[in-house]
């Protein structure tokens, strides 16, 4: 069983730490080992000691191996969409994307990785090709691994958090026909992204509309400790107090700051569909899958879908190639799940 083992995926979120492994069955991909813990900085490279912990605490609950794949923080990318010439001009794309990017960045030729994508459109617009650019600068790439090499962990690769998020999604992104939106919701953001037939056609990055600036806003607007807004987040979102005893200007002014967080995130989401929907007329979409820490927020899901008048559904590694093993129904770990399955799914 050990030599069908993945890699382990490890998912360095602003506010937590999330790794998990996964071995080969006969049905399909079972998960072998999870852990999550707190992160206690809030930088986007890990500490020393934060590694060590991570360290430790998969040499003590059933991981195997020291060969991990890991994200790569935000804050060291830089992204950008360029328009090129179409393919079947006889361009070279490829090439074109690192001049651009270099230009656009000014950057020497060699001295980051690239990661590019082509952007799929309607197939009867051919004028030009859009390409998505992420580079990562070398240097920074050397200082996110040097921690991990110290505490005894190898890096096999350094991944993509929107790449990791689709390649284990898409299986339970491809139940209908029309385009569907998936809102992977963390602490400092949201990753969203539009499935077609299971392929991502469009994504995006919304900074600032994660969970971590509900939390913010609701530790001002009602004067709480940081500790004691993401208690009310956690345990009692949009869902109200039970207790009859509990004030009821509290109560309202705390729905009130969740509700206002959920319909902003929702301008967004439908700015960026709207964006979709003019790549390929004709379409429509109908469903929205949550996932990310924000989708265990109690009642979030549901207030969501009334608002937007679509079925939000949380999505859960269980609807994706997951079979089943500890954590199949936490949708919390569907990014370092992407990351575990980074050499072959």
């Amino acid at each position: 069983m050990l030599r069908h083992r993945s890699l382990i995926g490890v998912d360095i979120g602003a506010d937590q730490i999330k790794a998990v492994q996964v071995v080969r069955a006969r049905q399909g991909w079972r998960i072998a080992a999870n852990t999550s813990f707190p992160r206690g900085e809030t930088s986007s490279i890990p500490s020393d000691d934060e590694v060590f912990q991570l360290a430790d605490i998969l040499d003590n609950t059933g991981f195997h191996g020291s060969d991990i794949v890991i994200g790569t923080p935000r804050s060291l990318l830089s992204t950008a969409v360029l328009d090129l010439p179409p393919k079947d001009s006889g361009a070279p794309v490829e090439q074109l994307c690192a001049a651009e990017f270099s230009r656009m960045f000014r950057l020497p030729h060699g001295s980051y990785e690239l990661h590019t994508w082509e952007m799929p459109t309607a197939t009867d617009r051919t004028m030009t090709t859009q390409m998505a650019t992420t580079g990562l600068e070398c240097e920074n790439a050397t200082m996110l691994i040097a921690p991990f090499e110290a505490a005894g962990l190898h890096i096999v690769a350094l991944d993509l958090a929107s790449e990791a998020t689709s390649r284990v999604c898409r299986y339970g992104c491809n139940e209908s026909d029309e385009l569907t939106t998936l809102l992977d919701i963390g602490w400092s953001g949201v990753e969203l992204a539009v499935f077609r037939d299971g392929e991502v056609v469009y994504e995006r990055w919304l900074r600032n509309a994660g969970v971590g600036s509900l939390v913010e806003s609701l530790s001002r607007s009602l004067n709480l400790s940081d500790r004691a807004a993401r208690i009310l987040v956690r345990r009692v979102g949009l869902a109200g107090f039970d207790d009859k005893n509990a004030d009821p200007v509290l109560v309202a002014r705390m729905l009130s700051v969740m509700r206002e967080y959920t319909e902003g995130l929702l301008q967004q989401v439908f700015g960026s569909v709207a964006y979709v929907l003019e790549r390929f007329p004709g379409e429509s979409v109908t469903q929205i899958r949550v996932c990310g820490g924000g989708a265990s927020i109690p009642m979030f899901p549901e207030y969501l879908a009334e608002m937007a008048g679509l079925d939000v559904l949380p999505i859960v590694p269980r609807e994706c190639c997951i079979v089943g093993g500890r954590a199949a129904d936490s949708s919390l770990l569907l990014t370092a799940l992407g990351y575990a399955l980074w050499r072959g799914e």
